[in-house]
């Protein structure tokens, strides 16, 4: 019963602020009755309306049902929740293609390497980033450095530095003229 008058009286309040507001807002003239008369008749709906449900008629306007809107928020929320999770995956997915595609140019600008191509692996750090677990490098060489320890340590520091990851987390490989050589 108290839930019921403090609805009606938080809902006539806002209806009476309303129509302040509109005779504020309109000039003065044959709009102004009109709006008058249309506030009036809200207001009177928004008192008559609790009125009647306690009777067990319909309301004369369905204008302040709750339950349809919580049903309405209930759903947006878990549509809105389906986007978000979309939108996480497929900007996560663009993330990863990118990072390999930056790794392997920044392996690539190696002296002596002709392309190289990665793998990641990568695991969420908290919702807004990932974190790098694991770079696998797949370098091609064109021959002309024969110290492959030395070449490895070198991309391997450079990735490193350049990420901010620890050098255990980076394997390189490499390939030349259909060989591959893991070298430790």
């Amino acid at each position: 019963m108290i839930e019921a008058i403090g609805e009606i009286v938080r809902n006539v309040c806002i209806l009476v602020i309303l129509a302040a507001f509109f005779e504020l807002l309109l000039p003065s003239g044959q709009l102004s009755g009109f709006v008058r008369l249309v506030m009036g008749l809200l207001i009177l709906a928004a008192v008559i309306n609790p009125i009647l449900g306690f009777v067990g008629q319909d309301p004369v306007l369905d204008i302040y049902s709750r339950e349809d809107y919580s049903q309405q928020t209930e759903q947006l929320l878990e549509e809105g929740n389906e986007l978000s999770q979309g939108l996480t995956e497929q900007a996560q997915s663009e993330y990863e293609a990118g990072l390999k595609g930056q790794i392997a140019s920044l392996a690539a600008l190696t002296p002596g390497i002709l392309s190289a191509e990665v793998d990641l692996q990568l695991s969420q750090g908290n919702e807004t980033y990932a974190v790098i677990e694991r770079v696998q490098v797949r370098a091609v060489k064109d021959g002309s450095v024969p110290d492959e320890t030395a070449l490895r340590h070198k991309i391997t520091v450079t990735l490193a530095n350049f990420y901010s990851i620890d050098e255990s987390l980076i394997k390189v490989t490499f390939s030349e003229g259909g060989k591959e050589n893991d070298g430790g």
